[in-house]
């Protein structure tokens, strides 16, 4: 009988342990990137980060890591590195009071926070680009649809072996405040319409029906931002539900 009784306790802690394996915390990095409606969006919900409280309460068990990765009134270029030109050292990183200096400096700036990061223990990647509204002014469908390409390439090359999911929010509908300043406003709707098609793992977040403010017609509501949030949320949650148990 105590041989028996033995048994059954080792079994039950062997079940014990292996469930306490497959339950273990994982770790989800969200990297919130983009130009103004993202800098507004952050400042917005930044005092109790509302994003973060829902994937907690929809993952208990995780743990949940935020980059910010947003300014305003900035092109594409600034995120996209050109070969060309040579990396500015860490002094010339962008800063508040500083312009930035070359094309990729932003991406610099994110791969200084992501090398502070413990990879080891990063099971998922988000990365939420809300971009575009500076390159309408200047760019035509190609050039965009290539650096946006380029940027995704170049996050993945940061998480080697990690399942990386890239959410990209595409322009509304084009402003009815002096439109002639942003004249290839559709062609940048299509190329981030395109890259999402063609990429895999990448999510497209349409804009239309959210209200943008009357006095510049870029600028999304407070309202809005909110369900833009939930937005990144669902598709954040989606995708870790998708790379593993919660």
């Amino acid at each position: 009988m105590r041989r028996t009784n033995t048994l059954i306790m080792t079994a039950l802690l062997a079940s014990a342990c292996a469930h306490a394996a497959t339950t273990a915390p994982r770790q989800h990095l969200v990297i919130q990137s983009g130009q103004s409606n993202m800098v507004k969006l952050h400042r917005l919900c930044a005092p109790d980060m509302p994003m973060r409280a829902k994937l907690e309460a929809q993952f208990p068990n995780d743990d949940f890591l935020f980059i910010d990765n947003a300014w305003g009134g900035k092109p594409i270029r600034m995120w996209v590195r050109d070969p060309s030109n040579p990396v500015a050292p860490d002094s010339e990183l962008y800063g508040v009071w500083k312009k930035p200096a070359y094309s990729g400096v932003f991406f610099d700036n994110l791969t200084v926070e992501v090398d502070a990061i413990d990879l080891e223990t990063t099971d998922t990647v988000t990365f939420i680009f809300t971009q575009g509204e500076s390159d309408a002014a200047r760019e035509m469908q190609a050039v965009y649809e290539a650096r946006l390409t380029a940027l995704l390439s170049q996050v993945e090359e940061l998480f080697p072996g990690k399942p990386v999911r890239f959410v990209i929010v595409q322009l509304g509908a084009l402003p009815v405040i002096k439109p002639e300043r942003k004249p290839h406003w559709q062609e940048i709707r299509d190329a981030q319409a395109a890259v999402a098609a063609s990429k895999p793992n990448t999510v497209l977040l349409k804009a239309e029906g959210l209200e943008r403010e009357a006095v510049d017609d870029i600028h999304y509501t407070e309202a809005s931002l909110r369900t833009m949030e939930q937005q990144y949320v669902d598709a954040t949650a989606e995708f870790i539900s998708a790379t593993g148990d919660k």
